[in-house]
């Protein structure tokens, strides 16, 4: 029986409910059945209405929050700055970009293609149409808006000239010219050049002019600028993306992918370097023993249709494929094969240990210089590679890092050397690259590349370059660093280059070693900045003629599936435009037209679904920068506000940022906060060397109070001016006050009652176990509060990172973890506080329902959730506050919603124990009605029940009781809610520690008992052996009494 009624009665109800419940829902889907789409998930979004509007003031855009006529900043960007700032890479030639926009639909954009009779050209174009289209389609929100069009239509020309070949060479005329204007009620484009790959460009340029507006109508609009001029040729002929898909496998989706982000920064070469030691992916029609040897996987190879498919989608995006096959170095894994076949040994070296002395990184490889097979097998996958490319004036070999150690060691060579009068192994490695090239010029049609490209390494310095290769035909790729003479001296010697250094070019770099024995490979980061000021031909303009272009590098030893567009751009982007049009730098500054402009391109990326990395606060890109001058400081962002690059001697100012940074609402008009920049360029620092901003008119002026007394999460920090300033004021302090007096108490209470239970043995058992838990959540909430408060300062930041002089307050540019994980501990200590505070009520409910809740293995089991569930809901709650918002030391929020995952938990737990306590208070008044039980019995029950009621506000029913007046505007409300919190929260340990220990009686006795105990020991007690005995056998005698009269009360209560 449950209370008075039969609980097979009970079962029944229950089961004729769940069964008329299964028929209403039965008939009321077949009378009214809904389509699928219906039975998925929907979450109605509410509408959201910003106040802020971007207005163009001097040039740039500022926010303002207006109550109508709002201009979005897509909209603000597009219209307001210099000729350049919607384009990415930057025109060369002349540009001027309209003031003034038009609205129209997707379906009104019309082609017309010109002066092109080529049918190749043509076809080409049909397919760049339908790119350009989906990039437009991408930036639509609203599917079918209703917005009008201003227009009655939008006409696009394309010409191509007399171009009769859609094939790019090193000497392929690219530039462009584009013109927008409106005529009547149309508007028309018309984009002129002399090839394909320049109509491309073109249709690239137009794409960046369109935009969306999501402020134009009720549902958003397509626009475009109504005027616009461009002429625009790129600097260099060759603009390269080297992507490692040997060390790791690229699927060719993905590399897709990074040829959308090529076409969209101008890139025209892809360089595919697509087998190394570690693997070799590629699918040979002639050899398959290749990829079956060297491929990681079945389904991690390149196929040759494969390749065809991903040639034919780059070449419709101007952009060629070249395919390295490296040797005779990086050539291991798929040469095994060769024994087996009847070839001999292909490659040397293979795995061979010790790695590093015989290769720059495991596992090793090079090919055999002396087996006639090796060079076959490399001419007839150039043939295939060639053919599916169709890039022959082209051609990479590779050709570095060659260790000739590997060589030196074999007999047969050093045998084979002498038979060709060669006296170094220098005449030998040069001697491969001359077969293997007479090779290819075979498979070649018998024509010899306008550029054969060969990493810089030993073989391509003095004396053996000059000696060896010839500079009309072999380019040679300089991949060292800017300081080093390589570069130099190529150049002095007349060959051709492509600049890849490592020290600005190379994008792996910066990750850590991957390897335990050795140093990382190539040093620090390569940020967008560096990546974007690096201009080496500056060094070197009597020899510009022999500077082919650049090529920057992404080597995968490090590079996942996931990251691989996330370390491309937007540092790609960045090279893309140095290299397209090479536009002036500032030293090592970067002029902020180039953060605006970029972080524009980034927004078109993300649009056509590419992953890139932030490159700034995204508050930054809502609040750009204004002007510039000769010697200035950088931007920087100080962990508050992204401060824009600014003259020397000047300060420069910012409004202050928002309460959910600084931690309260800043009730000044038009305050700012102010940074100055030095007569040197460099921002102003303190003695320590530290740079500083100030925030001093960031700060609330008199009568406003921050709230830092306990718990952050419970904390309102939003104090306007009025006449509740002055009762705030003189009340603050006091609850402040109020809860150090409480937590301490609580601190040094709980302390003393957790040493009484460590040291008494008696009284060890199950249920005390669980009270020094519930003991040890208290100390450390308390401990943890006692240290925030004394360490932080204002609830902003720890002591040493806030300086506060006068009325003004400092914030150092750090934002370190240290306070960030004090916060997450503190608030860990809190949820913990709260869990086993319902723990407590589960045991107690347990023990009056279950007869196993007392078993050492449930109490363990109890321990486990009472600490784990805390750390479960922290942790949510750190990553949510790392990826929304990381702001600070996590002291204050923005967002309220954002602590429900904390607050949710808390009071569910509460409710949970209320429901607990009232079940076992009901169970305890029906046992004392019942008239089987003696008056004794119901005393006890009566003396059980009222205990349980004490315990019901002692454990935390003020929390969801005083929790709504926490949002409450009226501050006298909230001054209630304050001191009602603190005087419960801070107290609250003091009851605990007294109701489970110093006013037990149990304890008492048991202290009574072991204080009695000492003393005979130290013979201060002057009792008789015998009257010691007795008292033995009476205790004894005592406890089997109370164990038989617990027995009895538990299988009662059952």
């Amino acid at each position: 029986m449950i209370g008075r009624l039969p609980s097979g009665w009970m079962r029944r109800v229950l089961l004729f409910l769940v069964f008329m419940t299964g028929i209403f829902f039965l008939v009321a889907m077949y009378a009214h059945p809904p389509p699928l789409v219906s039975l998925v998930p929907f979450t109605p979004r509410r509408t959201f209405h910003t106040p802020w509007s971007w207005m163009c003031i001097a040039g740039r855009c500022e926010r303002r929050a207006v109550k109508s006529s709002k201009a979005s900043l897509a909209t603000c960007t597009a219209l307001c700055g210099g000729n350049s700032r919607l384009l990415w890479p930057k025109p060369t030639g002349d540009v001027l970009l309209g003031d003034d926009s038009v609205i129209l639909h997707l379906q009104q954009i019309e082609f017309v293609t010109t002066s092109t009779t080529d049918y190749d050209v043509r076809n080409l174009l049909e397919h760049a149409k339908d790119i350009f289209i989906g990039n437009i389609r991408n930036l639509i929100k609203v599917q079918n808006t209703k917005t009008k069009s201003t227009i009655d239509g939008f006409i696009i020309y394309l010409s191509a000239g007399q171009a009769s070949t859609t094939k790019l060479t090193l000497s392929t005329d690219e530039s462009y010219k584009l013109e927008l204007n409106t005529k009547g009620k149309y508007l028309e484009a018309r984009i002129n050049a002399n090839s394909y790959q320049g109509v491309r460009h073109g249709l690239e340029t137009l794409s960046q002019m369109f935009w969306w507006d999501e402020m134009t109508g009720k549902q958003g609009a397509l626009r475009v600028l109504s005027k616009a001029f461009v002429t625009d040729r790129p600097m260099f002929h060759y603009r390269g993306l080297l992507i490692d898909t040997a060390r790791q496998y690229f699927s060719i989706e993905q590399l897709k992918r990074v040829i959308d982000g090529m076409a969209a920064s101008k890139l025209n070469t892809f360089h595919w370097h697509i087998s190394d030691s570690q693997s070799f992916p590629y699918d040979s029609s002639t050899f398959p023993q290749m990829a079956r040897w060297g491929a990681y996987s079945a389904d991690e190879i390149y196929s040759p249709e494969d390749i065809k498919e991903f040639v034919d989608y780059a070449k419709i995006r101007g952009v060629r494929i070249v395919i390295e096959i490296d040797s005779p170095a990086h050539a291991g894994a798929g040469w095994q094969w060769g024994p087996d076949y009847g070839f001999g040994e292909l490659a040397l070296c293979v795995d061979q240990e010790p790695w590093s002395s015989y290769c720059g990184e495991p596992n090793c490889g090079q090919l055999n210089p002396i087996n006639d097979h090796a060079y076959r097998i490399l001419e007839t996958l150039y043939k295939e590679l060639l053919d599916l490319t169709e890039v022959r004036d082209v051609i990479h070999l590779g050709g570095d890092e060659l260790n000739l150690d590997c060589w030196a060691q074999f007999s047969n060579i050093t045998i084979a050397m002498q038979a060709l009068n060669f006296t170094d192994l220098h005449s030998l490695w040069a001697d491969f690259e001359t077969k293997l090239l007479q090779r290819i010029i075979r498979v070649n049609r018998d024509e010899t590349p306008k550029a054969v490209i060969l990493w810089s390494s030993p073989l391509t310095k003095r004396p053996w370059i000059t000696s060896h290769f010839d500079p009309k035909v072999h380019v040679i790729q300089s991949w060292g660093g800017s300081t080093w003479p390589e570069t130099g001296d190529l150049l002095e010697d007349g060959f051709r280059v492509i600049l890849s250094h490592v020290d600005a070019w190379y994008l792996d770099c910066g990750f850590g070693k991957w390897r335990e024995t050795g140093e990382a490979a190539c040093g620090e980061y390569r940020t967008w900045q560096t990546v974007y000021n690096h201009r080496p031909w500056r060094d070197y303009q009597s020899s510009m003629h022999l500077i082919l272009g650049g090529e920057v590098a992404l080597w995968s030893e490090q590079v996942g599936q996931s990251s691989l567009g996330s370390r491309l751009w937007p540092r790609v982007s960045a090279f893309g435009e140095r290299l397209w049009s090479d536009p002036p730098s500032m030293g090592y500054t970067t002029e902020e037209t180039v953060y605006t402009r970029l972080a524009a391109h980034i927004d078109v990326l993300n649009n056509r679904g590419l992953s890139t990395e932030a490159m700034w606060p995204q508050w930054c890109s809502q609040n750009p920068d204004e002007r510039n001058s000769t010697l200035q400081c950088p931007p920087s962002f100080d962990g508050l506000l992204c401060w824009p690059q600014t003259n020397s001697n000047e300060i420069t100012n910012l409004p202050c940022p928002p309460k959910y940074v600084m931690g309260y609402y800043n009730p000044q008009q038009n305050a700012v906060a102010t940074k100055y920049c030095n007569s040197n360029g460099e921002w102003y620092t303190n003695i320590e060397g530290i740079q500083w901003s100030n925030y001093s008119l960031c700060t609330p002026p008199s009568g406003h109070y921050i709230t830092v007394i306990t718990n952050v999460d419970f904390s309102q920090a939003e104090f306007g001016i009025n006449c509740s300033e002055t009762l705030l004021k003189k009340w603050l302090p006091v609850i402040k006050t109020v809860a150090k007096i409480g937590y301490t108490s609580s601190f040094i209470m709980l302390i003393i009652a957790l040493i009484i239970f460590l040291l008494i043995r008696r009284l060890r058992n199950s249920r005390n176990r669980l009270h020094m838990n519930l003991f040890v959540s208290f100390i450390m909430r308390a401990f943890m509060a006692i240290l925030k408060d004394w360490l932080f300062v204002d609830g902003l930041g720890l002591a040493w990172d806030v300086v506060v002089d006068g009325e003004n307050t400092f914030i150092k540019e750090r934002n370190i973890w240290i306070c960030k994980a004090i916060t997450s501990l503190w608030q860990y200590f809190i949820v913990a506080n709260y869990t086993w505070i319902f723990i407590e009520g589960l045991y107690l409910h347990n023990l009056v329902f279950f007869a196993f809740c007392a078993e050492t293995s449930t109490i363990t089991i109890y321990i486990i959730l009472g600490w784990g569930i805390p750390a479960i809901i922290v942790g949510l709650w750190i990553v949510i506050r790392i990826v929304l918002e990381d702001t600070l030391c996590w002291t204050t929020h923005n967002d309220p919603s954002l602590f429900l995952i904390i607050r949710i938990p808390i009071m569910a737990s509460i409710l949970l124990n209320f429901i607990l306590f009232i079940n076992i208070v009901r169970v305890l008044l029906i046992k004392m009605k019942m008239s089987v039980y003696l008056q004794r019995k119901k005393m006890q029950y009566s003396k059980w029940a009222k205990s349980t009621l004490v315990l019901v506000p002692l454990f935390g029913a003020h929390y969801t009781i005083f929790i709504g007046l926490s949002y409450h505007k009226d501050r006298h409300v909230e001054l209630i809610w304050l001191f009602c919190d603190q005087l419960f929260a801070s107290f609250q340990g003091c009851f605990v520690a007294l109701l489970y220990c110093l006013l037990n009686t149990e304890v008492r006795a048991e202290v009574k008992r072991a204080w009695k105990t000492q003393r005979s020991r130290r013979g201060v007690d002057s009792w008789s052996l015998t009257h010691r005995n007795v008292t033995k056998i009476l205790d004894s005698r005592s406890r089997i009494r109370s164990l038989n009269n617990n027995h009895i009360t538990n299988t009662s209560t059952l």
